[in-house]
């Protein structure tokens, strides 16, 4: 055979490695490696040579060629590098896990959560949240700003001067003597975090205060403890709640918010507490909302199961809104998903000429 043919053989399948070392991210080749002697076969983590792949089966197949030039020879499990479904799982986890992490964009630093379609920026003065999928200029924005911490009436006031953010994956840090705080992006939302060294002096609740900005409404439920932030139209876009204080030993501590204003305060009965204290909110949205566009609708005034309307294997849901167009109601449904339920506005469906102030399961729906 000549040379020619021999480089050709060789470049191709140079080719072929260096497309699968592209796409694994510039890790080793498994299944196959070249070496001065051409196609080195591995086996069990090790090639044939002196050179050790460590990294699992890749994304891809490759398959490559007998050697024409009987300089080297492919080994069988060589030939080809499989995907496998415990490689597929540890990749996808990976991938999803480091989704959440904070990163420098155009903007700054910043995190999203796909899981509540969020988007936070972390500043110096304090963090600023918006809808991840794009921010129309009309769209709502929350701010966060620590004002200070200590006894109610004698706080310890965050000074002027701007605190560089610190960022180590999902996990962003504002480190102040006395006092951290700490931000955590994961699918349950956006944990806040505040670690309370030392025991302030005086009597009284310890409290951790903060300015809200952004035009949001912040409401207080005396059922839960919770508090909701809704935009101008009344909506519901944030959830501020699951409020937990731990001390020194795990031992969980009495505590509570207070809205008061622009600002809320986090209030914790640190009597029989050992310091340190962990304070650790949770900011979260609303997994789905639908909205209707006619004032006076009454939508969201019953709300029922209309069974798997459109055969996917998940439940769909009713929702009445008994005053649409001011002469009759219209029950709406939306179509259930695997996480979170998807509206599907077109699907709109007249029961009958006028609707009741109360929907329940619909054995049949007529188009």
């Amino acid at each position: 055979m000549s040379v020619r043919m021999c480089v050709g053989w060789l470049l191709s399948v140079s080719i072929v490695v260096l497309f699968v070392f592209l796409i694994t991210g510039g890790g080793s080749v498994p299944g196959v490696m070249l070496s001065g002697n051409g196609v080195l076969p591995v086996h069990g983590g090790r090639t044939s040579g002196s050179i050790e792949s460590a990294v699992p089966a890749v994304g891809v197949e490759a398959s490559f060629p007998s050697a024409p030039c009987g300089s080297g020879t492919v080994d069988e499990g060589a030939r080809s590098a499989r995907v496998t479904e415990d490689w597929l799982r540890k990749v996808e986890a990976q991938i999803e896990r480091e989704e959440y992490n904070a990163s420098v964009n155009e903007r700054g630093l910043q995190a999203p959560n796909r899981a509540h379609n969020l988007r936070t920026y972390f500043r110096e003065a304090g963090i600023k949240i918006v809808p991840r999928t794009g921010e129309a200029p009309d769209a709502w924005t929350f701010s966060w700003r620590t004002l200070g911490w200590g006894r109610e009436g004698r706080l310890m006031r965050v000074t002027g001067a701007s605190i560089k953010p610190r960022a180590n994956g999902p996990r962003v840090t504002y480190v102040r003597e006395g006092l951290q705080e700490w931000y955590e992006n994961k699918k349950e939302g956006l944990e806040q975090g505040f670690i309370v060294s030392e025991r302030p002096e005086g009597e009284g609740f310890l409290c951790i205060e903060g300015s809200i900005g952004g035009g949001l409404r912040a409401e207080l439920h005396a059922e839960d403890g919770a508090i909701d932030l809704f935009d101008a139209g009344d909506a519901r876009v944030l959830r501020y709640a699951e409020l937990h204080v731990r001390d020194a030993g795990g031992r969980e501590v009495p505590s509570y918010l207070k809205v008061e204003g622009d600002r809320v305060v986090i209030l914790v009965d640190d009597a029989s507490g050992a310091y340190p204290l962990t304070v650790d909110p949770l900011m979260s949205s609303p997994a789905w909302i639908a909205e209707y566009t006619q004032t006076g609708d009454w939508f969201g005034w019953s709300v029922g199961t209309a069974g798997d309307v459109n055969g996917d294997g998940f439940s769909d849901v009713i929702v009445g809104a008994h005053s649409t167009m001011a002469v009759e109601g219209v029950p709406m449904f939306t179509m259930g998903l695997p996480v979170v339920l998807g509206w599907a506005q077109p699907g709109l469906r007249r029961a009958t000429s006028r609707m009741p102030t109360s929907v329940g399961r619909w054995a049949r729906l007529e188009t």
